[in-house]
C-alpha cells in the first residue's frame, strides 16, 4: 500500500514537472535577450496599442468633414386645456384647438460650412498625435533595450566577480590551512592566524552576497525578457558589440526629441485655433418633416402623416464675449509652448552630453584594449612563474597563494573596464538605430 502511494507521488511529480516552466539552463547571450525584449516588453506592447487608439481617434476627428444625418419619430397624445389654440408635435409648435393623437417623422441634416480653418487644425493635430505615439513606441522600446543592457552588464560584472571570488576563496582556504599548521608549530603568532581566518570568512560572505545580487539582477532580466533564470543554472557570456558604427549623431532625429518637436507644432496649432474661434462659424441645416393627427384614433393618426414641410437654415455663430476666457486660454497656450521648447532644449543637451561621454570611452577603447591585453598577458606570465616557483619549492605556499589572489583581483579590474567599454559601444549602436 505504501509502495503504491510512493509510486503515485513520484508519478504525479514527474507529470507536473513537464508543465511547470523550468529556469533557463546554459549560457546567456545578450543579443538573444535583446530580441526577446521586443516581443515580451509590456510597455512596448502598451505603446503600440496606444498608437492604434490614436489612429481610431483620427478617424473619429475626421468625421467633422462629413454632414450629420438624423431621423426622429415621435408619437404623443395632446390634451388641450383652455382655448389657446397652440400645440406642439415634438419640437415643433403648431396651431391647434382640439385634443388629439399626434405623430411626427423628421429627417434632418447638419453640415459645418466654414470655421476659418479650425476643423483643419483639429484634424492636423489628430494626425500629429498618431506620429507622437509612433515615436513614443520607438522610445519605449529603446528604453527597454537599454534597461536590458544595464541589467545584463551589471550582472556580467557580478558574474566576473564571482568567478574571481571563487579563485580567491580557494587561495584563502589554502592560506588558512597553512597558517593553522604554522600557528600550531609556533612559527606564526595568533594575530597572523586570526587575520587569515577573518579574511577567509570575509571572502566567503562576500561571495554569498554576490550570488544574491546576481539572482536579483536575473529576476530583473526575467521580467524584461520573459526568460526565467536562476543563478545556479546560468552562465553569462561576454558582450560582443559591433566593431564599427556611424559616429555622427544628429540628436534632433532621436524619437524623443522629434516627439517634443511635434508637441510644439501641436501647441502652435492649438494657439492658432484659439484665435480663430473668436471669429464666426457658419453651418447649414435642413429637415424634411411629416406630421399626422387624429382626434379619435391612434392608428389613423399614424397613417395620416400628410402634413409636410421642408426647412433649410444657415446659421452663423459668433462668440462675442465669454468672460475673458479666450484671452486667458491664449496666455496659457503660449506659456505651455515656451515650456515645451525649454524641455526639448534640456533633453537635447542631456543626450549630447551622454553621447559625447560614450564616444570618449569608445575612442579610448582601442588603446585601452591594447594596454589591458598587455597587462593581462603580464599577469598570466606572473601566474605561470609563481606556479613554477611553487612547484620547485622556491617560494612558500602562503606567498604563492597571495600572489594568486593579487593576480585574480588585477584581472578582474581589467575585465570590468572592458565591460564598461563594450556597454558604451552597444549604447551608441542602439542610439544609431533610432535615427
Amino acid at each position: 500500500m505504501l509502495f503504491n502511494r510512493l509510486k503515485f507521488i513520484v508519478g504525479t511529480g514527474a507529470l507536473l514537472s513537464v508543465f511547470v516552466s523550468q529556469p533557463y539552463a546554459g549560457t546567456l547571450d545578450f543579443a538573444a535577450l535583446l530580441q526577446k525584449t521586443v516581443s515580451h516588453s509590456l510597455d512596448y506592447q502598451i505603446a503600440l496599442s496606444e498608437t492604434e487608439i490614436e489612429r481610431h481617434k483620427l478617424g473619429e476627428v475626421r468625421s467633422i468633414l462629413f454632414p450629420s444625418l438624423y431621423l426622429r419619430f415621435g408619437n404623443e397624445y395632446a390634451h388641450i386645456i383652455g382655448s389657446g389654440g397652440v400645440d406642439s408635435v415634438g419640437d415643433v409648435v403648431i396651431a391647434n384647438d382640439e385634443s388629439s393623437f399626434k405623430h411626427s417623422m423628421i429627417a434632418s441634416t447638419k453640415y459645418n460650412l466654414f470655421s476659418f480653418g479650425v476643423d483643419s487644425l483639429e484634424i492636423e493635430n489628430a494626425e500629429k498625435s498618431v506620429q507622437i505615439n509612433e515615436l513614443n513606441a520607438k522610445k519605449v522600446l529603446l528604453e527597454a533595450q537599454l534597461s536590458v543592457l544595464a541589467s545584463y552588464s551589471d550582472g556580467l560584472k557580478i558574474y566576473k566577480r564571482i568567478l574571481a571570488g571563487k579563485k580567491i576563496l580557494k587561495s584563502r582556504k589554502i592560506i588558512f590551512k597553512y597558517m593553522e599548521r604554522l600557528h600550531k608549530s609556533g612559527t606564526v603568532d595568533a594575530n597572523a592566524f586570526s587575520r587569515a581566518a577573518v579574511e577567509l570568512a570575509e571572502e566567503s560572505a562576500r561571495l554569498e552576497e554576490l550570488y544574491v545580487a546576481l539572482q536579483q539582477i536575473l529576476y530583473a532580466l526575467s521580467a524584461l525578457t520573459g526568460e526565467e533564470m536562476n543563478v545556479e543554472t546560468v552562465e553569462l557570456s561576454d558582450l560582443r558589440p559591433a566593431e564599427s558604427f556611424d559616429k555622427t549623431f544628429d540628436v534632433h532625429q532621436f524619437p524623443e526629441v522629434r516627439e517634443f518637436g511635434i508637441y510644439i507644432e501641436q501647441k502652435k496649432n492649438e494657439l492658432s485655433a484659439a484665435k480663430r474661434r473668436l471669429l464666426p462659424t457658419f453651418s447649414l441645416s435642413g429637415s424634411y418633416r411629416m406630421f399626422g393627427s387624429d382626434t379619435e384614433s391612434f392608428s389613423r393618426s399614424l397613417s395620416d402623416l400628410e402634413g409636410r414641410d421642408v426647412v433649410v437654415t444657415i446659421y452663423m455663430d459668433w462668440p462675442l464675449f465669454a468672460g475673458f476666457k479666450q484671452s486667458y486660454q491664449k496666455l496659457k497656450l503660449r506659456e505651455e509652448l515656451r515650456r515645451l521648447e525649454l524641455l526639448r532644449l534640456k533633453r537635447v543637451q542631456e543626450l549630447e552630453n551622454e553621447i559625447n561621454l560614450n564616444l570618449k570611452i569608445v575612442e579610448n577603447r582601442a588603446a585601452s584594449a591594447r594596454l589591458n591585453d598587455s597587462i593581462y598577458s603580464h599577469l598570466e606570465q606572473i601566474e605561470e612563474n609563481n606556479v613554477r616557483l611553487s612547484d620547485q619549492q622556491l617560494i612558500n605556499k602562503v606567498t604563492f597563494e597571495k600572489s594568486m589572489i593579487e593576480n585574480a583581483e588585477n584581472k578582474l579590474d581589467s575585465e570590468i573596464e572592458k565591460i564598461d567599454q563594450d556597454v558604451a559601444m552597444i549604447k551608441l549602436g542602439l542610439w544609431g538605430q533610432q535615427i
